[in-house]
Protein backbone atom coordinates (compact mmCIF):
# COMPACT_ATOMS: atom_id res chain seq x y z
CA UNK A 1 0.00 0.00 0.00
CA UNK A 2 2.82 2.42 1.01
CA UNK A 3 4.63 1.01 -1.82
CA UNK A 4 2.06 2.27 -4.19
CA UNK A 5 0.97 5.42 -2.63
CA UNK A 6 3.44 6.42 0.18
CA UNK A 7 6.10 7.59 -2.28
CA UNK A 8 3.97 9.04 -4.68
CA UNK A 9 1.90 10.48 -2.67
CA UNK A 10 4.38 12.20 0.31
CA UNK A 11 7.18 11.97 -1.45
CA UNK A 12 6.39 15.41 -2.95
CA UNK A 13 8.63 17.59 -1.31
CA UNK A 14 12.38 18.44 -1.98
CA UNK A 15 14.40 19.12 1.05
CA UNK A 16 11.21 19.48 3.21
CA UNK A 17 12.00 17.17 6.73
CA UNK A 18 7.81 18.21 7.25
CA UNK A 19 7.45 15.37 4.62
CA UNK A 20 9.36 12.82 5.82
CA UNK A 21 7.18 13.22 9.46
CA UNK A 22 4.02 13.42 7.19
CA UNK A 23 5.02 10.04 5.20
CA UNK A 24 5.27 8.37 8.37
CA UNK A 25 2.38 9.66 10.06
CA UNK A 26 0.84 8.01 6.75
CA UNK A 27 2.72 4.71 7.02
CA UNK A 28 1.42 4.31 10.47
CA UNK A 29 -2.31 5.31 9.88
CA UNK A 30 -2.42 3.00 6.91
CA UNK A 31 -0.81 0.22 8.65
CA UNK A 32 -3.15 1.06 12.01
CA UNK A 33 -6.15 1.06 9.99
CA UNK A 34 -5.95 -2.07 8.10
CA UNK A 35 -4.36 -4.05 11.16
CA UNK A 36 -7.08 -2.50 13.72
CA UNK A 37 -10.10 -2.74 11.46
CA UNK A 38 -8.75 -6.63 10.22
CA UNK A 39 -7.81 -8.05 13.39
CA UNK A 40 -10.85 -10.58 13.45
CA UNK A 41 -10.42 -11.26 9.81
CA UNK A 42 -6.61 -12.09 10.80
CA UNK A 43 -7.18 -14.41 13.36
CA UNK A 44 -9.65 -15.83 11.80
CA UNK A 45 -7.17 -16.77 9.29
CA UNK A 46 -4.55 -17.53 10.97
CA UNK A 47 -6.32 -19.76 13.25
CA UNK A 48 -5.79 -17.12 16.32
CA UNK A 49 -1.87 -17.44 15.77
CA UNK A 50 -1.36 -13.44 14.48
CA UNK A 51 2.30 -14.20 15.94
CA UNK A 52 4.38 -15.32 12.50
CA UNK A 53 7.14 -12.27 11.77
CA UNK A 54 8.06 -14.17 8.12
CA UNK A 55 6.41 -14.70 5.11
CA UNK A 56 7.25 -19.02 4.77
CA UNK A 57 4.69 -19.80 1.97
CA UNK A 58 2.42 -21.72 4.38
CA UNK A 59 1.90 -18.40 6.82
CA UNK A 60 -2.42 -17.98 6.08
CA UNK A 61 -3.44 -15.74 3.86
CA UNK A 62 -4.47 -12.20 4.63
CA UNK A 63 -8.22 -10.91 4.43
CA UNK A 64 -8.26 -9.88 0.53
CA UNK A 65 -8.48 -6.38 1.21
CA UNK A 66 -5.14 -5.92 2.93
CA UNK A 67 -2.67 -4.65 0.24
CA UNK A 68 -0.80 -7.37 -0.67
CA UNK A 69 2.75 -5.42 0.83
CA UNK A 70 1.16 -5.62 4.10
CA UNK A 71 0.91 -9.64 3.60
CA UNK A 72 4.52 -10.54 5.40
CA UNK A 73 3.59 -8.17 8.51
CA UNK A 74 2.77 -10.03 11.54
CA UNK A 75 1.68 -6.57 13.79
CA UNK A 76 0.88 -2.90 13.22
CA UNK A 77 4.21 -2.10 14.80
CA UNK A 78 6.01 -4.24 12.37
CA UNK A 79 3.71 -2.81 9.27
CA UNK A 80 4.70 0.96 10.47
CA UNK A 81 8.65 0.06 11.17
CA UNK A 82 9.36 -1.22 7.74
CA UNK A 83 6.81 0.70 5.75
CA UNK A 84 7.98 3.70 6.93
CA UNK A 85 11.77 2.44 6.51
CA UNK A 86 10.48 1.51 2.73
CA UNK A 87 9.09 4.93 1.66
CA UNK A 88 10.17 7.35 4.06
CA UNK A 89 13.77 7.19 4.51
CA UNK A 90 14.46 9.84 1.67
CA UNK A 91 11.40 12.09 1.51
CA UNK A 92 13.14 14.84 1.51
CA UNK A 93 15.51 14.52 -1.42
CA UNK A 94 12.62 13.15 -4.01
CA UNK A 95 10.33 15.44 -5.78
CA UNK A 96 6.97 15.92 -7.20
CA UNK A 97 7.52 15.37 -11.26
CA UNK A 98 8.29 17.89 -13.41
CA UNK A 99 6.28 21.47 -12.85
CA UNK A 100 3.87 19.96 -10.07
CA UNK A 101 3.60 21.73 -6.71
CA UNK A 102 3.67 20.02 -3.54
CA UNK A 103 1.32 20.92 -0.82
CA UNK A 104 1.92 20.38 3.04
CA UNK A 105 -1.44 20.72 3.65
CA UNK A 106 -2.66 18.23 1.75
CA UNK A 107 -0.08 15.54 2.82
CA UNK A 108 -1.69 16.20 6.40
CA UNK A 109 -5.21 15.74 5.01
CA UNK A 110 -4.14 12.46 3.58
CA UNK A 111 -3.19 11.44 6.67
CA UNK A 112 -6.12 12.58 8.67
CA UNK A 113 -8.56 10.96 5.96
CA UNK A 114 -6.54 7.78 6.40
CA UNK A 115 -7.15 8.26 10.45
CA UNK A 116 -10.73 9.22 9.65
CA UNK A 117 -12.16 5.82 7.47
CA UNK A 118 -14.35 4.12 9.35
CA UNK A 119 -13.74 -0.41 9.26
CA UNK A 120 -16.24 -0.86 6.96
CA UNK A 121 -14.42 1.46 4.80
CA UNK A 122 -11.15 -0.12 4.47
CA UNK A 123 -12.62 -3.61 4.20
CA UNK A 124 -14.33 -1.75 0.84
CA UNK A 125 -11.06 -0.27 0.29
CA UNK A 126 -11.04 0.26 -3.51
CA UNK A 127 -8.83 3.39 -4.07
CA UNK A 128 -7.28 5.98 -1.93
CA UNK A 129 -8.88 8.91 -0.16
CA UNK A 130 -9.17 11.65 -2.63
CA UNK A 131 -7.81 14.25 -1.15
CA UNK A 132 -4.44 12.46 -1.02
CA UNK A 133 -4.26 12.33 -4.75
CA UNK A 134 -4.07 16.42 -4.56
CA UNK A 135 -0.70 16.03 -2.64
CA UNK A 136 1.54 17.10 -5.79
CA UNK A 137 -0.48 18.86 -8.48
CA UNK A 138 -0.09 20.55 -11.85
CA UNK A 139 -0.86 24.25 -12.15
CA UNK A 140 -3.98 25.61 -14.10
Amino acid sequence: MIGVLGTSLLGCSKSDPAATDLCNQYAAATCERFFTCGADDLAAASGGDTSQSDCAPKQPAKPSYFPQSFACYASVSDCTAHEQAKACFDVGDTVCDQGETYHADKAQDCVSAWQALTCDEVKNFSQQPIVCSQICTLPN
